[in-house]
């Protein structure tokens, strides 16, 4: 494990930081996909890792696998972001996430291959409840990899 000063930051201060253009911020999200499709801070990138990628890596795996965006990846490298943010569902805070999950792996790899990022962890966990600190901007269907607060809502229809 790596060990690397990761902040704790509240849906304030998260909406705080991309609602400053100044400060690019990278929203990693290790929820899962349909969580994500259901709502999401606009721009945030969803850390898909499947089972046997987790299985064959055994606790590492490359960037491209938890940023497979290369643009994304290449403004990382060239330390563009301000801060890389991290945020999951069921994880109150960052001990408390399983040392298999998706969350500690993006971690473990951001701290291996993104030496200089600036590292933060949502405190407490992103739901619907949470957020309310995004309230004040309206849902959007679009997904670029743009530092917008904006919290986006995706409508699915099945039809048989």
């Amino acid at each position: 494990m790596v060990n690397m000063q990761v902040c704790a930051l509240d849906c304030e201060t998260l909406r705080d930081l991309l609602q400053d253009r100044d400060l690019q911020c990278l929203v990693l999200d290790c929820r899962s996909f349909f969580a994500f499709n259901s709502s999401h801070v606009r721009g945030s990138c969803n850390v898909r890792l499947s089972t046997i990628v987790r299985r064959r890596a055994k606790g590492a795996v490359g960037l491209e696998h938890i940023l497979p965006n290369e643009e994304a990846r290449a403004r990382l490298h060239k330390r563009l972001y301000h801060a890389v943010v991290l945020l999951d569902e069921r994880s109150a805070d960052l001990e408390a996430s399983k040392r298999d999950s998706t969350l500690q792996l993006a971690l473990n790899t951001l701290c291996r291959e993104a030496r200089d990022a600036r590292i933060c962890f949502l405190k407490g966990e992103f739901s619907p409840r949470s957020q309310v600190a995004f309230s004040g901007f309206p849902p959007t269907h679009q997904n670029p990899p743009s530092p917008s607060p904006r919290v986006e809502r995706t409508r699915m229809e099945f039809r048989s």
